[in-house]
């Protein structure tokens, strides 16, 4: 039994057979829920405690052993103390009669100082934020009755869930279900929970049972499908604040008596299904007891993958679960009562692409007949649990293409299952979202799976080579299915989405601005995707540092080949007519030497070290070094044949010369690339090295290393020997007609100001700098005979 500081002395002077008694009465009214179980709890109780007493001891027996949070008796104390100081202007008296209201106030008490008010509010604030709880509770909810006298289900609904976990307008369900009936939305998903953060989320103990035949009828007369999501959030314990606490409802296999409560809500208001995490695959034998107790009702309990937990879930894992709690769980039961909430989002987290998971999960549930839903999002990764997020996540909209659900939805369909779709996302539903959704949920196939599989399979198998779409990427079943049903170039464009989402210097945030910057690109664009590849990871470079030099290596490195890799074989072949071959182990290059080819490999393979540890290996027709062909940018890795008789194309400068001056297809295509790409990348390349600089201002501090650095990377930036080198024997004053004369710090143009030429120091230095927070930052020191300003 409970000891609660006031009153555990009172308790403990009983006799065994009076506490066996209380006890006894206790375990009734807070697990068996029979007839007058409360009444009978506080005649027993009144024998030994008084009015007060016996409320307060109720109230943190509930608490306690219900919902494992040890009530502070200060909290109760202050509470009672506000209800009697305004029992005529608030309900929070009638309220807290009930031991159960009493017990969640005090949460409320005990949390709203950490998520509400951030620690700086005193007692009066707090007074005045719990008498306006009481009386919302009251009016907005308790009182609360929905008019649908007139309403009749929507002919065509849109064919999604919403959901409420995020909903901070309504506190009585029933105008959930009615937003989602007025907005045509063919279901929702209630959160049931109890959020510090938000106090209008009810747990299934607040809906009495009045106001579940009123959520009854109310859909009934809509004609909406109800799913409930099983709480996950909860007060925090030991401490009520989320860097001290941890969420006492995130693990269901560990809240059974809250999971049969809301099993018990799901029957009496007509939803379909619960949702519960799997957290703990250790702890399943809990998780289908709550499935067994489903086995008189109609719901089904509907197990979901989960992310950032001890377990990875991926695909593997999670099927893995789901057979262990198949073999457990009786036939008929497993059949009637459970199933599975795939959500996008977790697999994302976990590092494992929706679209290849879902292919998986949608065949196992198929072959069991066990039914699916999924919970669709734009998911990136985990946030710290604070203001004004209060999510354990990053959630897009739907229509962010981060995640493919479009064609995840119409995947499972295909297959062979038809599927309820949840729209979770913090930002309200838009009509792009209810488009694609509405799209996948309609489509009308003129295939079955398999031949659009087959004819993703041959389409891939004539394939020749795609930096992107490797071996691996044309052996997934779900790869296979987009090229069948959208194409080669639909899957070209998911990979760099994937690309992204793989990127592990990313922040959630940059993954986030980054798919939506590509996502701004024009189509006719995105088919050549390799060519954004720099421009879409520049958000990488920033000045938190996040980056290590090895990864700005391969990125200054260029190994991408995005100015070129637009050019087909055939050109490629005759711009490459040079061949070089080289042997297993034998260098290319060498990290710190000055270059002036570029390279194609032909055959073979090409691995890239940085100080000694491999970061990458280049395929058939990679292009690598190209960066030569226009600077002395010193080789920041060293390249070397991976396999026997590797065989490499090589493009000198003095080649390269001629072939832009030629008149052939070949050389066309050329000048059409550089013409296209180059300026941009010079430009992304300056931005990256300034980012780079920035980051070594902010975190070198001997003086002599940050010099050494600066030198290097002023030599690397600004080194222009070649454009030097054509003019020394031109008569620079007949090309720099216009002359400028310049003080010591004057400004002779800005960051930021339109170009309007190429200038060249005749006499003195100029300083290249750029101003962070206030300060400039030195980026490199220009001598006579330099030029600067070229690329306007």
């Amino acid at each position: 039994m409970i000891k609660m500081q006031d009153y555990h002395k009172i308790y403990n002077n009983l006799s065994k057979k009076e506490r066996k008694l209380i006890d006894q009465v206790i375990d009734n009214w807070l697990f068996k829920k029979e007839k007058n179980s409360l009444l009978d709890a506080k005649n027993i109780l009144n024998q030994y405690y008084s009015e007060e007493e016996c409320l307060i001891f109720l109230a943190c027996a509930k608490s306690t052993l219900k919902y494992g949070y040890n009530l502070r008796m200060g909290s109760i104390k202050n509470i009672l103390k506000i209800a009697r100081k305004n029992t005529t202007i608030s309900p929070l008296i009638s309220l807290i009669q009930n031991p159960y209201l009493l017990a969640k106030i005090s949460w409320i008490y005990d949390h709203i100082p950490y998520f509400i008010f951030n620690d700086d509010k005193g007692f009066d604030e707090i007074e005045k934020y719990i008498l306006t709880f009481a009386s919302d509770y009251q009016e907005k909810f308790l009182k609360f009755k929905p008019d649908v006298k007139y309403i009749k289900p929507n002919p065509v609904p849109f064919k999604l869930f919403s959901t409420t976990f995020w909903d901070r307008r309504y506190w009585d369900p029933c105008e959930n279900i009615l937003d989602a009936y007025k907005n045509n939305h063919y279901g929702i998903e209630l959160a049931l929970d109890f959020h510090p953060f938000n106090p209008l989320k009810l747990l299934p103990e607040d809906i009495n049972t009045e106001k579940r035949k009123q959520i009854r009828n109310v859909l009934k007369k809509t004609g909406l499908k109800l799913a409930i999501h099983a709480p996950i959030v909860g007060p925090y314990h030991p401490f009520p604040n989320a860097k001290k606490g941890k969420q006492l409802f995130f693990e269901p296999a560990e809240q059974i008596p809250l999971m049969t409560d809301t099993v018990k809500l799901a029957d009496d208001i007509g939803a379909s299904h619960i949702v519960a995490h799997l957290i703990n695959p250790h702890r399943i034998d809990d998780l289908i007891k709550i499935v067994k107790f489903a086995e008189d009702t109609n719901v089904r309990v509907t197990i979901e993958n989960y992310c950032n937990t001890k377990y990875k879930q991926t695909s593997a894992f999670f099927l893995s679960v789901l057979e262990d709690i198949k073999e457990k769980i009786p036939s008929k039961n497993f059949l009637k009562n459970f199933g599975i909430t795939y959500d996008v989002g977790h697999s994302n987290i976990e590092g494992e692409d929706p679209v290849v998971v879902a292919a998986k999960i949608t065949h196992w549930c198929k072959k069991n007949k066990t039914y699916l839903r999924v919970h669709g999002t734009d998911n990136y990764g985990k946030l710290l649990f604070s203001p004004p997020h209060y999510s354990a996540d990053v959630h897009g909209n739907i229509s962010g293409r981060g995640i493919y659900n479009e064609l995840i939805i119409k995947m499972i369909r295909a297959i062979g299952l038809e599927v309820d779709v949840v729209v979770e996302q913090i930002s309200p539903i838009t009509q792009k979202d209810l488009e694609l959704i509405d799209r996948a949920q309609n489509f009308l196939f003129t295939d079955n799976y398999s031949a659009i599989l087959e004819k993703g399979k041959k389409e891939l198998s004539a394939l020749s080579y795609d930096p992107l779409i490797t071996k691996k990427i044309k052996s997934e079943e779900a790869y296979q299915f987009m090229v069948g049903i959208e194409g080669l170039n639909s899957l070209r464009e998911h990979l760099i989405y994937r690309r992204i989402q793989d990127s592990k210097a990313l922040t959630t945030e940059e993954a986030l601005k980054t798919t939506s910057k590509f996502m701004k690109i024009p189509d006719e664009f995105k088919v050549h995707i390799v060519d954004y590849i720099d421009e879409l990871l520049e958000p990488v470079l920033n000045e938190t540092g996040r980056l290590e030099k090895k990864d700005l290596d391969l990125i200054c490195q260029n190994v991408s080949g995005a100015i070129f890799g637009s050019l087909n074989r055939s050109h490629l072949e005759s711009i490459f007519a040079v061949e070089r071959h080289y042997k297993k182990d034998e260098d290319i290059f060498l990290e710190g030497s000055t270059g002036t080819e570029m390279f194609f490999i032909k055959s073979g393979e090409v691995g890239v070290y940085v100080n000694k540890e491999k970061i990458a290996v280049l395929g058939v027709c990679e292009i690598f070094g190209e960066m030569s062909l226009f600077y002395d940018i010193k080789r920041t890795a060293t390249c070397r044949a991976e396999k026997e008789d590797t065989i490499i194309g090589v493009l000198d400068r003095i080649t390269f010369n001629h072939l832009i001056n030629e008149d052939s297809d070949y050389s066309r295509s050329l000048i059409f690339c550089i013409y296209r790409f180059f300026p941009q990348r010079l430009r992304n390349l300056n931005e990256k090295f300034k980012s780079v600089i920035s980051t070594l201002y902010n975190f070198i501090e001997n003086p002599e290393e940050k010099k050494r650095i600066m030198d290097k990377l002023n030599e690397r930036i600004f080194n222009n020997k070649i454009l030097n080198s054509r003019l020394l024997n031109v008569d620079l004053n007949k090309i720099f007609t216009t002359k400028k004369y310049f003080n010591k710090g004057e400004v002779i143009f800005n960051e930021g100001d339109p170009g309007d030429g190429i200038y060249y120091i005749f006499k003195g230095k100029v300083k290249v700098a750029s101003r962070e927070n206030g300060k400039d930052i030195i980026l490199g020191i220009l001598n006579e005979k330099e030029f600067f300003g070229e690329m306007a």
